[in-house]
């Protein structure tokens, strides 16, 4: 169904959906959108077939399952988290489970660079919100902690529409203080990356979708290769928001 890698059970759970049988704990505004939107109804009517309920799937919900560009990473990082939340569900509150699910995110981006894949396996409710906590204060902290550097422009900006008149705007990240900013807006550590700024390793834009920042871009300089495009949380970039960038991109090379 729509090249998405999901259970053949989970029609059931669709149905069911469909025919009004949502749990309570939904409100109105969450239902009206998964039954409008595709996506939001198999990303429910997975939740539910892996025997999560309405907390986990508001709390998991940034990440889409269902997205045919995402790694199988990065789905198998979706299904261990969900998981984990179901399997300590009596232990966290609302805010308690939005806190992991950001870290957790964050610490699973960060371990693709390197061998050892993040995994929520042995770890307890006290550790990870703890964990949590401290990363949180870490983004909060960045413009108080670190050193304030400028680079140089390098004529990355752009304002483009598409055909539905959707406006991307891109725009160059060039201070320290605007890395900073734009992290603690979508809950990611960009606000550490000046240094490679200044030595030229790569380049930070930030790419806002009628006027709302939407994703943060990592380019490496001297060539075309996105070394990272996330958004809130670290979410990835979506299937419309890749066509953007790749109209950037295309942009850039001809440059």
């Amino acid at each position: 169904m729509f090249g998405w890698r999901i259970h053949s059970k989970i029609q059931y759970q669709i149905e069911r959906l469909l025919s009004g049988a949502f749990d309570p704990a939904l409100d109105r505004g969450t239902i009206d959108r998964y039954r409008s939107t595709p996506e939001e109804l198999v990303c429910l009517a997975e939740v539910l077939r892996q025997g999560g309920e309405a907390c986990e799937y508001l709390r998991v919900n940034s990440f889409d399952p269902t997205e045919r560009t995402i790694s199988d990473a990065s789905y198998f990082h979706w299904t261990d988290t969900l998981h984990w939340l179901i399997t300590h569900r009596d232990r966290l509150s609302d805010e308690d489970g939005t806190q992991l699910v950001q870290w957790g995110d964050h610490r699973f981006t960060e371990s693709l660079a390197g061998e050892n894949r993040f995994s929520w396996k042995g770890r307890t409710p006290r550790a990870a919100l703890r964990a949590a906590q401290e990363y949180q204060q870490q983004i909060t902290q960045y413009g108080l902690t670190i050193r304030m550097l400028h680079w140089n422009k390098l004529g990355l900006s752009w304002l483009w529409s598409d055909e539905n008149n959707t406006r991307w705007d891109f725009a160059e990240l060039i201070r320290t203080e605007e890395l900073v900013e734009e992290g603690q807006e979508l809950k990611h550590c960009v606000g550490g990356y000046s240094e490679g700024c200044v030595l030229g390793s790569y380049a930070i834009v930030s790419m806002r979708r009628n006027g709302v920042r939407a994703i943060t871009i990592q380019l490496e300089l001297g060539t075309t290769r996105v070394i990272q495009a996330h958004g809130s949380c670290n979410r990835p970039a979506s299937r419309e928001e890749w066509r953007a960038i790749n109209a950037w991109l295309e942009r850039w090379a001809k440059r």
